[in-house]
């Protein structure tokens, strides 16, 4: 298998073979992309989600869109399998998946590294083999279709390992409330920096602030005011563990009007201050 780059509209989807390193930043940062690697040889160390993580030899890592993640320290004899996904392409298998729950996505942010047998590495093999086939197709209708389905079939996959571990998930919400749910979650990715308020994504929606709240505390045991808070307290955590950033920075960037107002509200949710946060993670 070679690498190869399969220009679908103006998406960039990535098949690589033999990868001596991740495509992943060196601090850590919220992802655009769904990165789907297999560890072939040696070993990587990675920080996930305020987390330190090692990936060897037989390991599978499935990090979705907006997860939080760097690569640190990677062995010399490292080589690794992969695939990149577009976080729009993301979007198209997703709105294929009629049982893609918002619950599903925030389990994937908790569980992204697999110990695999000898069988599914076998597996994962094949289907990275046939998915780099499906990536150089020369039509480009269909090869973005087979890609697409392809893409599907192994969420379909992570889906079911899911449903097996999560025994405790609520009562189904209708496929209306999930599709709802999940459109929130992807304009929250897209405008919080400008909007942090839930009346903003509502309106945005066509639905009252009242109605989001409850589709939102039905699929994600969360309130929309909740999962903002939990989203944006993410994405300062994720700033604080890069040392290049000093907190007035941060504040600009996520759009704070002092670093004061973001000091009070990350420690209203975390029951931290910003540094008493940097501190607990500087080694």
């Amino acid at each position: 298998m070679q690498n190869h780059v399969a220009h679908m509209l103006e998406e960039d989807f990535v098949v690589s073979d033999r990868a001596t390193t991740l495509p992943l930043p060196e601090h850590p940062a919220l992802l655009g992309y769904l990165l789907v690697a297999a560890c072939d040889a040696g070993s990587a160390e990675l920080t996930v989600r305020d987390a330190h993580c090692r990936i060897a030899a037989g390991d599978l890592l499935v990090l979705f869109p907006q997860q939080s993640a760097a690569i640190g320290a990677v062995s010399a004899d490292f080589a690794a399998t992969y695939f990149v996904v577009p976080q729009t392409l993301f979007h198209d298998v997703v709105s294929m998946m009629h049982r893609f729950t918002p619950r599903f996505f925030l389990f994937m942010l908790d569980n992204y590294r697999f110990r695999l047998s000898e069988r599914d590495r076998g597996d994962i093999e094949l289907f990275f083999r046939r998915l780099s086939e499906r990536a150089a197709v020369a039509e480009e209708s269909l090869r973005r279709e087979l890609v697409v389905f392809s893409l599907a079939v192994f969420c379909m996959d992570l889906y079911r390992y899911y449903k097996e571990c999560d025994a405790e998930e609520p009562v189904q919400a209708n496929r209306r409330k999930e599709e709802l749910a999940y459109e929130f979650f992807r304009l929250v990715a897209e405008e919080y920096v400008a909007h942090k308020d839930v009346s903003f994504y509502a309106d945005r929606m066509n639905i009252t602030p009242t109605y989001l709240t409850i589709v939102v505390k039905e699929t994600t045991g969360m309130s929309a005011k909740e999962w903002m808070a939990d989203f944006v307290t993410r994405q300062i955590k994720t700033r604080l563990r890069n040392p290049a950033l000093n907190m007035q920075e941060i504040a600009f960037e996520l759009n704070f009007p002092t670093q004061t107002s973001m000091n009070r509200f990350f420690r209203n949710y975390t029951g931290m201050s910003l540094t008493q946060y940097r501190r607990s993670i500087t080694p």
